[in-house]
């Protein structure tokens, strides 16, 4: 417990991870509720985020075509962020997509969803192309090794996290 309070602090908050602090912070409550989160700096966060941005488009012309209305959901519309931040909070989540056309432009209600948990411990090679870097990686998938047991020991415990928020075609081109 004294160690991630450690990492939350160092690795967390000092190097501006707010969202994978906070994240982490409460998976180390006794009974962690899950988290539905619908406005603040997670979303504006996700809304900067260019791998989002660049999804969102290729949803729109994939589902949109000739249609005034979709709904996007599965493998393909998955999405993990170029944002170290939110890749490290909220890692590969799942995500649905409902478009609306409103004059020419599309009105889109997002909904992610994700688990936080370490289930499995992870080699090394998993973060080499994340990181760009052999001494990141080995530190990542360390710290991703240490998670691991700590939620085997109960010291961090696994909860779902729900975010849900609207953007609008222009949001996302910029």
């Amino acid at each position: 417990y004294a160690f991630w309070q450690t990492v939350i602090e160092v690795g967390g908050r000092y190097a501006k991870f707010d969202i994978s602090a906070d994240f982490l912070q409460h998976s180390l409550k006794e009974k962690p509720e899950d988290l539905h989160i619908v406005d603040g700096k997670v979303i504006d966060e996700i809304k900067k985020d260019n791998q989002f941005k660049e999804k969102i488009i290729q949803i729109i012309h994939k589902y949109g075509k000739e249609k005034n209305e979709f709904v996007a959901k599965g493998d393909d519309v998955s999405i993990s962020f170029n944002n170290k931040d939110l890749y490290f909070s909220i890692h590969s989540s799942n995500m649905v997509v409902k478009g609306k056309n409103s004059n020419g432009k599309w009105e889109l209600d997002i909904a992610l969803d994700d688990i936080y948990d370490y289930s499995a411990p992870k080699d090394i090679k998993k973060y080499y192309f994340d990181t760009n870097s052999i001494s990141k990686s080995i530190f990542s998938s360390t710290l991703y090794n240490l998670a691991s047991a700590s939620m085997k020991l109960g010291v961090m415990k696994e909860y779902k996290i729900y975010i849900n928020f609207k953007v609008n075609e222009d949001e996302v081109r910029q």
